[in-house]
């Protein structure tokens, strides 16, 4: 009986499974659709500013700012300029490239090596795996090229220029990035006579403000040619002898430091005078010529000092609040150095021959003078007096070959006349008005309206005078930072 009713439950509990097993759904495999669609990549969208223009046009080149709003689902390749003389330029004309572009960010692309007074088509591109795009035209006009070069001498910022005896001419920047050609350059380069790179000399040290002083510029050349120089680092002036090549002399031991340079000057024995805010004060010291102090100089105290200059008799003049005073070669006082003339202030003292000295001064108006004065600090009665409306005139020229001096500043006017910030006149003070300047060298910046800084002016080899400062504009036409003007003022178009 017990077994009969065991195999009736095994039946039943058997039966009873296999209704549930045939009860349950049967697996069903995925969905797959018969036409698969996936996101359809299209080319990028590139736009221009409502306002956009062509920015920084300089004779070979200039700028433009483009944003890609649409990278069209895929990644970009390229992005950039291309331009053309011709209306429509595409990747197949002149293009620049940048770096890949981030969506809605704006680039600043640049259109480099081009033609001077030359009109070009331009439009932004942008490059994905579908394809290239472009952005609406714009055109310009290349500034024309003026100096008077052979070759073309464009620098993107402000530099100081000086002449050197084979006629190659030392540039210097004032800011530690600037560019020559639309190339970048080392802050301090040299130039052949025609305006191009002397590749010969290689400066590659990070200094700013080489040979920026107090009002002028300066760099002293020794008898063997080597370069003596004042550099700025963080706000401290400090000095660094270069040798032919562009390297550092390292074996220039100066330890000086100063927290401001009014003047610097090298004597014939190469030994080099220093005025300035140094070891605790206002006052002039002397180098060696390999940078060492030299201990057989005392040095001098100088209220307010600006310049110094000294006589083929080795004497040291010294220009300051009150006037000149001047030193024996041992830092002494001269007694026997009387000045006739009345000074608040004395700012530039240029040597010429016969032991006789150019100074520039005011007398506590807004007039300044220049005046020359013979080696007893006397008045020089055959100069006549020059008479300068303004107190800035940031420098007085050697004699250069064609027995003339030049001068720049920010005045307007010279004896009355008008003459704006930039003259010539002859070694007996007769002003020489077959240069004829116009309007000017101006900076149309922050002191718009006003002469800026021309650092220097000399002669160059082929008797044209280059000019070198702070400026964007001479006479009217847009020519920045350094050129080359014919003798009667005339700009050179090349």
């Amino acid at each position: 009986m017990k077994k009969t009713v065991l195999l009736f439950y095994t039946i039943f509990i058997f039966l009873s499974c296999s209704k549930e097993a045939s009860q349950q759904p049967t697996p069903q495999s995925p969905s797959i659709p018969s036409n698969p669609t996936t996101p359809t990549a299209t080319a990028p969208k590139i736009t221009l500013a409502s306002n956009a223009a062509i920015l920084s046009i300089t004779p070979l080149s200039g700028k433009l700012f483009y944003t890609i709003t649409d990278f069209g689902g895929a990644n970009l390749t390229a992005n950039g300029l291309c331009w053309s003389t011709s209306p429509n330029p595409t990747i197949n004309n002149d293009k620049s490239l940048d770096s890949i572009a981030t969506l809605n960010y704006s680039i600043n692309g640049s259109i480099n090596n081009l033609k001077p007074q030359t009109k070009y088509f331009v439009r932004a591109f942008a490059t994905n795996s579908v394809g290239t795009s472009y952005s609406s035209e714009l055109n310009f006009t290349t500034d024309s090229l003026y100096g008077c070069f052979a070759n073309p001498v464009i620098f993107k910022n402000e530099i100081f220029s000086q002449k050197l005896n084979d006629g190659k001419i030392l540039v210097s920047s004032s800011v530690s990035s600037n560019e020559l050609n639309n190339n970048v350059i080392n802050t301090l380069i040299r130039l052949n006579a025609d305006g191009t790179m002397d590749n010969s000399f290689n400066f590659n040290q990070n200094f700013n403000g080489i040979g920026y002083l107090r009002g002028k510029y300066k760099i002293l050349i020794q008898s063997d040619g080597k370069y003596i120089a004042s550099y700025n680092e963080n706000g401290v002036f400090k000095f660094t002898r270069i040798n032919t090549n562009g390297s550092v002399d390292n074996s220039f031991q100066t330890t000086i430091t100063s927290t401001l340079i009014y003047d610097m000057e090298i004597q014939n024995d190469d030994k080099i005078l220093l005025l300035g805010n140094i070891l605790g004060g206002n006052k002039l010291i002397r180098l060696n010529s390999n940078g060492t102090v030299d201990n057989t100089f005392t040095p001098y105290n100088v209220t307010f000092p600006r310049a110094v200059s000294f006589g083929s008799d080795g004497k040291i003049l010294i220009g300051a609040i009150g006037g000149l005073v001047r030193l024996n070669n041992d830092g002494s006082v001269d007694n026997s150095f009387k000045s006739s003339i009345k000074m608040n202030l004395v700012y530039h003292i240029s040597k010429i021959s016969g032991n006789k000295f150019l100074i520039h001064y005011d007398d506590n108006t807004t007039n300044s003078f220049i005046e020359r004065i013979n080696s007893d600090g006397s008045k020089d009665a055959s100069f006549k007096t020059i008479i300068l409306n303004d107190l800035n005139l940031y420098f007085i020229g050697n004699i250069e070959s064609d027995n003339n001096i030049y001068i720049g500043g920010q005045f307007s006017k010279i004896n009355n006349e008008d003459i704006n910030g930039f003259a010539r006149f002859s070694l007996d003070g007769t002003i020489d008005k077959t240069l004829n300047v116009g309007s000017g060298f101006i900076y149309s910046g922050v002191l718009s309206g006003n002469n800026l800084r021309i650092s220097t002016s000399f002669l160059a080899s082929d008797k044209k005078i280059i000019v070198s400062g702070g400026f964007d504009k001479y006479n009217g036409k847009k020519i920045k930072w350094f050129t080359k003007i014919n003798s009667d003022g005339s700009i050179c178009l090349q």
